[in-house]
């Protein structure tokens, strides 16, 4: 299964619905922030991602945040 962290509070968000393309949409329960499947991540939230991922290796950060494997690796 597929997690979708937010952005803004580092929450765990659910699926909400699909957009007119037809991907995938994701809430926020905490914040109530909606994220599409394409979305921008900042650049503070890119850096902890790879701090991260030198602590406990890529696949593992990617696997417990739910980011794909291919996004890290161009970060």
């Amino acid at each position: 299964m597929k997690h979708v962290i937010c952005p803004v509070c580092g929450n765990i968000c659910i699926k909400y619905g699909n957009n007119k393309s037809g991907s995938q949409r994701w809430i926020c329960k905490k914040c109530n922030e909606r994220i599409g499947e394409t979305m921008q991540y900042d650049n503070s939230f890119k850096q902890e991602v790879i701090e991260l991922s030198d602590e406990i290796g890529v696949r593992k950060a990617t696997e417990q945040l739910g980011i794909p494997y291919y996004t890290l690796a161009d970060w």
